[in-house]
C-alpha cells in the first residue's frame, strides 16, 4: 500500500486549533509519530483509531521515549502564552518517515503523551499529494543539432561582419 494513484507526499501537517491549559503548572505535551502502536501498557486499543494507554499520572516525562517506540519525535509542546490563552499548533511531519510507514501497511499513527491539563478546539492532519511522473523531458537530438548549428552559423557571420 501507499499514497494512492502514482502520487507522492507534498507536505503533511498537524494542526491543533486553540490549544490551551487550564492549569497554571507548567506542562508538556509529548508528540510522536508512529508506524505501530508502542508498547505503554494500553487501557483501550482501537488500531487503528484512537487508543487510550495507561494513565502516567501526569508525569512530565515522555512514556513514548522510555518505551520500544517505533516512531519519530514531532516535539514537545508547553504554553508559549503567558495567561493560559489558546494559540493555534502546527507540526510539520518528516515526509520520507510518513512515506516509510504507509509504505508497510498503510497505517501510521499520532502518539500523544500529555502532562495533562490540556484543551483544544480542533486537530487536524492535512496531506497533500502531488502526481508523480517518471517521463522526463529528453532533449530531441535534432534540436539540439539545429539550436548548436544555429549559433555557430552567427558567430561565423557576425566574425566576417566585423573583419570587413
Amino acid at each position: 500500500m501507499g499514497v494512492a494513484g502514482g502520487e507522492v507526499l507534498q507536505s503533511a501537517v498537524l494542526k491543533i486549533d486553540n490549544i490551551y491549559n487550564w492549569d497554571d503548572n507548567a506542562n508538556v505535551m509529548h508528540t510522536w509519530l508512529v508506524d505501530s502502536l508502542p508498547q505503554v501498557g494500553w487501557r483501550r486499543i482501537e488500531w487503528p483509531g484512537v487508543s487510550i494507554g495507561r494513565d502516567d499520572n501526569q508525569d512530565p516525562s515522555d512514556i513514548f521515549n522510555t518505551t520500544n517506540t517505533v516512531g519519530v519525535h514531532l516535539m514537545d509542546y508547553s504554553d508559549t502564552i503567558p495567561g493560559n490563552k489558546p494559540e493555534n499548533l502546527e507540526i510539520y511531519l518528516p515526509l520520507d518517515q510518513l512515506q516509510e510507514y504507509i509504505s508497510n501497511d498503510g497505517k501510521f499513527g499520532l502518539a500523544f503523551d500529555p502532562d495533562c491539563h490540556y484543551y483544544n478546539s480542533g486537530i487536524s492532519l492535512l496531506i497533500n499529494t502531488v502526481a508523480y511522473s517518471t517521463d522526463q523531458p529528453v532533449p530531441e537530438p535534432v534540436t539540439a543539432v539545429s539550436v548548436i548549428a544555429a549559433v555557430g552559423a552567427l558567430t561565423g557571420y557576425l566574425r566576417k561582419r566585423k573583419t570587413a
